[in-house]
């Protein structure tokens, strides 16, 4: 059985040797060095040794850490990686599934684990001397890295205070108890590292970071990691709870009525089409009004789309439209637009199309207008969100009288999209009507995955890291971009990078928005995934496509 190196979880230890001294102390010696124990002691339960996993494995000069979403325990070093559920038998090693007599569990705030599953699992040569009580644990010389005094360097306690998103200006906190009389910091892979921290009484260490504004930071549930250094030796700790983080200010990408249009609907579709790299925005913080009137409740709203329709007839002439929205993070955004609802007369007297039901690839969309003549004309198909999915030109096949023709793509979906018709006067007036139905049958295959062209799988990047692909045209593509690398060697830790949705043009071809290689996750040790899908009109995502590369 491959050997555990320098991460001891347990060792032999039969309970007949030790069930007799359960109401007395238990030592544990490393390679001749005590184990001392801040906090709960050695005890014995159900006839089994249980320890504190902390102050074996950190004396050894391994990393611990602490999942809370998984109840997991997880250490780490450069050849080793354990997790180990709390309340479960079993326990990974190195990838293996290792069985424990007794589940690791919680007793006075200390992660307990067996010491019987050290030795049998991992390989450790042990010794009880009955005299005093006392647990040996010897380690190959050859491989185990030279020990100190475990109570030179001790992190007993290591907090940060942040609940949700924190966006620019937010204050992180972060309190270290420990050690005194060393050199304390704080960072935050990916996006700041070696924050110094100030020892403000005997062993109690206080740092703060503000997040900075003018930097697009997008990372979700990121790792708070603490190191102390204490002469030659130092030890690294993680905050229980993960850090988000988002400084990214939505944008509104697309409205309708667009500024300055005119409209032949007296009740035309309002709506707003919304993205946010970051936490994402909030449905409940969007906030829409018609003419000073808050229309919210009327609207229809979700993370990317707000669209109203009024009750009432418009004022003919100039109507006022505005809308705010904010991210999870409370970033905001808004905007505010006029357009003029005007009868269309003798500008639009018609607006007709083609049958739209139970469309296929290669089916032919036509629509016709009728109306003043010598005007730039076109049609648009809408998306049932309100986002414009296609807008085909139209020709004056005689005078005031317009045609236009849209075939029907593989891999588009239309589903519940509408259509609508603008014609421009010389004049530089707009006016735009809806036509009535939608479509009512999907067309296509709605899951073609897109085409990551570059950068290349295995690839080494540099900053800013563009990517670039191909994917069904006018569709969206959804870009995650994660990283996994390694801390001082021996602590591996991942994160998100960067979450966006990117535009596909009329040619297939989508590119993403720069992304800024930072701190501790731009060198050689750091992998990057990165995952791509194409999202549909109706917000449903195709199979991902997935290329790997590495830091330059």
């Amino acid at each position: 059985m491959r050997r555990f190196g320098i991460f001891i979880f347990v060792f032999t230890l039969l309970a007949a040797a030790i069930g007799p001294i359960m109401a007395q102390s238990i030592n544990v010696t490393i390679n001749g060095a005590p184990v001392r124990f801040t906090g709960t002691q050695p005890m014995v339960v159900q006839g089994r040794a249980l320890v504190p996993l902390r102050g074996v494995l950190e004396q050894m000069g391994a990393f611990v850490g602490w999942d809370p979403a998984t109840h997991t325990v997880f250490a780490q070093n450069s050849e080793t990686d354990v997790q180990l559920p709390i309340g479960s038998r079993t326990a990974t090693v190195n990838g293996g599934m290792v069985n424990l007599d007794v589940p690791a569990q919680i007793i006075g705030g200390s992660t307990m684990v067996p010491l019987r599953f050290l030795s049998e699992a991992l390989g450790s040569d042990i010794v009880w001397n009955n005299a005093t009580r006392t647990v040996m644990i010897t380690t190959d010389s050859s491989t185990a890295p030279p020990l100190t005094d475990p109570g030179t360097v001790d992190i007993t306690s290591f907090i940060q205070n942040s609940k949700g998103w924190l966006k620019a200006g937010s204050i992180l906190e972060v309190v270290m108890e420990a050690t005194s009389g060393g050199v304390a910091t704080f960072e935050i892979p990916g996006v700041v590292d070696r924050v110094a921290m100030r020892e403000v009484s005997p062993g109690r260490y206080n740092g703060s970071w503000t997040v900075p504004a003018g930097q697009n930071l997008a990372v979700s549930d990121g790792s708070v990691i603490g190191q102390l250094r204490v002469g030659d030796t130092q030890r690294l700790i993680q905050a229980g709870n993960p850090i988000s983080i988002d400084t990214v200010v939505p944008r509104i990408t697309n409205k309708t009525p667009e500024m300055n249009s005119a409209v032949a609907a007296v009740r035309p579709n309002i709506s707003v089409v919304s993205e946010d790299s970051g936490s994402g925005v909030d449905p409940t913080q969007v906030r829409i009004s018609v003419n000073g009137v808050d229309v919210t409740d009327q609207a229809t709203i979700t993370r990317n789309f707000t669209t109203y329709r009024p009750q009432q007839s418009l004022q003919t002439g100039k109507n006022t439209a505005a809308v705010s929205i904010s991210d999870r993070a409370g970033n905001s955004a808004s905007q505010t637009w006029t357009f003029n609802v005007q009868g269309a007369g003798k500008i639009i007297t018609s607006f007709t199309h083609s049958n739209i039901s139970n469309l296929q690839p290669g089916d032919v969309i036509t629509a016709n207008i009728t109306g003043q003549p010598n005007g730039e004309v076109s049609f648009s198909i809408i998306s049932p969100t309100g986002h414009p999915l296609v807008t085909q030109t139209m020709q004056e096949t005689s005078s005031g009288v317009y045609q236009g023709q849209y075939t029907v793509r593989k891999g588009q979906d239309l589903n519940g999209a509408t259509i609508s018709g603008t014609l421009k006067v010389a004049s530089g007036q707009t006016y735009t009507v809806p036509s009535e139905g939608s479509i009512t049958v999907p067309t296509g295959e709605a899951d073609s995955a897109p085409i990551i062209t570059a950068p290349a799988a295995g690839k080494a990047i540099v900053s800013p890291l563009v990517i670039t692909g191909t994917a069904p045209p006018n569709s969206s593509v959804h870009l995650r971009v994660e990283y996994s690398t390694t801390i001082l060697g021996i602590f591996e830790t991942t994160g998100e990078l960067s979450d966006q949705t990117v535009d596909v043009d009329s040619l297939g071809k989508f590119k993403s928005s720069p992304i800024k290689l930072t701190t501790l996750i731009k060198d050689k040790n750091t992998q990057y995934t990165i995952t791509a899908t194409t999202v549909s009109a109706n917000g449903e995502e195709s199979e991902a496509t997935t290329v790997t590369v590495n830091g330059g």
